[in-house]
């Protein structure tokens, strides 16, 4: 049983994500249609569209795009086991939901060092090196933000 938090609303929905070299377009799925469809969320590859019931809450609605993310990704990178691939999805992504959860500092960690340009590099002085005030003060705000 699904329990609801916030209501998420169309204008929270990012309107597109880049996934490889494509770029697919997100858009809210209106819940008597999904549940027709016995889903959360569908991707339509031939579209690039991915279509979010947001009638279930936030949790549910990050939930599920990054489940349809993962869907998109499979068929951007040739995932050809399509009998494997639900059940893959559905774990990795109920996986990475409950550890992003759990552990926002450290997904927040991981998103800051992917998008770095280019490595630090060493230096003598130390007002060059990453600093770790700033790294808590970062750490802190994304912890309250998370909660809010």
């Amino acid at each position: 049983m699904t329990t609801k938090t916030s209501s998420p609303s169309t204008s929270d929905l990012p309107k597109s994500v880049k996934v490889g070299w494509r770029d697919y377009k997100i858009e809210p799925w209106s819940t008597p249609e999904a549940a027709m469809s016995r889903r959360y969320g569908e991707t339509r590859h031939g579209t690039t569209t991915i279509k979010i019931d947001l009638g279930y809450g936030t949790r549910q609605a990050a939930s599920t795009l990054l489940h349809e993310l993962m869907h998109a990704a499979a068929a951007i990178w040739n995932y050809d086991d399509a009998s494997k691939e639900e059940s893959l999805v559905s774990a990795l992504g109920d996986g990475l939901c409950t550890i992003w959860r759990d552990n926002p500092a450290v997904m927040h960690w991981i998103g800051w060092n992917i998008h770095r340009r280019s490595p630090p590099r060493p230096s003598a002085t130390p007002r060059n090196r990453p600093s770790a005030k700033r790294w808590s003060r970062c750490a802190a705000a994304f912890r309250s933000s998370a909660t809010a």
